[in-house]
């Protein structure tokens, strides 16, 4: 777990425990390339330092996204 929240460190320069939490529930629960799929990519560039937001933005995030994330469908 420490290692994937630095790798979200290193890759995103994320700070923030809820931004690294759902880097790590993302990255092992769900897909570990959640971070192409277009929604993420989106929420990356407009959350970028501004701690807090990402976590905030994933948790937010629709099921039908998180479907496709899930099955790996980034169209």
């Amino acid at each position: 777990t420490a290692r994937v929240a630095s790798q979200g460190w290193l890759k995103y320069r994320l700070t923030d425990s809820t931004d690294l939490e759902q880097y790590v529930y993302y990255t092992q629960l769900i897909n570990p390339k959640f971070d192409e799929h277009p929604v993420v990519q989106r929420i990356l560039k407009d959350t970028k330092g501004k701690p807090g937001a990402f976590g905030t933005a994933m948790q937010s995030l629709p099921d039908a996204v998180v479907q496709e994330i899930k099955q790996g469908r980034f169209d």
